[in-house]
């Protein structure tokens, strides 16, 4: 049986370096901590934790921001949303995070310039629950003015667990969009119910498919006073221009 067995520890070297910095203090006074000072470095297997791909992802992606963006915007896919060609060109405090796919897209869609982000670029093997633990993490941890969520169920699945706290100091938007895994029609029947109290502005492709959705899901006159067009994410309390002005 070795010493670590008999002991049944696992130590981290920050957690050593601590133990030998108080045994050093009081080694004047207690000759005899000298002895169990051979014993961490001797006898004690020292571990490494590295971290969980999780952790890992989100060190590398928060580390690769240089500015904080104001505004984030959470798609599924950046090659499946050609929308992205009219969020104009200044986009100095916008970020872009491309969230569900497996594959980094071309990003040909976005203005020169763009800052833009692939979850895929920190963690080739994230799962859905991975990326939408990233989500969190950044929408968070940034605390933006605004994140809009266009086609992204990692967005959309942040929006229905941390709605209700994020909206306290960010603006939420979401559009009407597929991911690459799931309809438009199917992320709308599982999330809006969920999260129309959160949003400032539900942005969709026109008055007609607006009024659909209304029908559809029997929304109040305050909720469906949240549709717009995708347009109006230019307007004075649009996310692209949020916060507004007087804001």
């Amino acid at each position: 049986m070795s010493a670590g067995d008999r002991f049944g520890w696992r130590l981290s070297r920050a957690a050593l370096a601590e133990a030998t910095a108080v045994i050093q203090a009081l080694h004047p006074l207690e000759p005899d901590l000298a002895a169990i000072s051979e014993l961490l470095h001797g006898a004690i297997p020292i571990h490494t934790f590295a971290p969980d791909p999780v952790s890992s992802a989100w060190r590398g992606l928060y580390l690769s921001i240089y500015t904080l963006p104001r505004r984030i915007l959470l798609v599924g896919s950046i090659d499946d949303a050609p929308e992205l060609a009219d969020v104009g060109n200044d986009t100095t405090d916008l970020l872009i995070v491309e969230t569900d796919v497996p594959v980094v897209s071309t990003s040909e869609f976005l203005p020169t310039g763009a800052q833009w982000r692939s979850l895929t670029e920190f963690g080739s093997d994230l799962n859905t629950e991975d990326r939408v633990r990233l989500a969190i993490a950044l929408v968070s941890g940034l605390q933006p003015a605004a994140v809009l969520v266009m086609g992204s169920r990692a967005g959309w699945e942040m929006l229905a667990r941390h709605g209700r706290a994020l909206c306290n100091s960010t603006a939420l938007f979401a559009a009407i969009a597929g991911s690459p895994d799931l309809s438009a029609a199917s992320l709308l029947q599982k999330y809006l119910r969920k999260c129309i109290y959160v949003l400032t502005e539900l942005y969709g492709p026109s008055e007609r498919a607006i009024r659909r959705i209304a029908e559809l899901f029997a929304l109040t006159e305050d909720e469906y006073d949240k549709l717009r067009a995708l347009r109006d994410w230019r307007d004075d309390q649009g996310f692209l221009t949020w916060p507004g002005k007087g804001k």
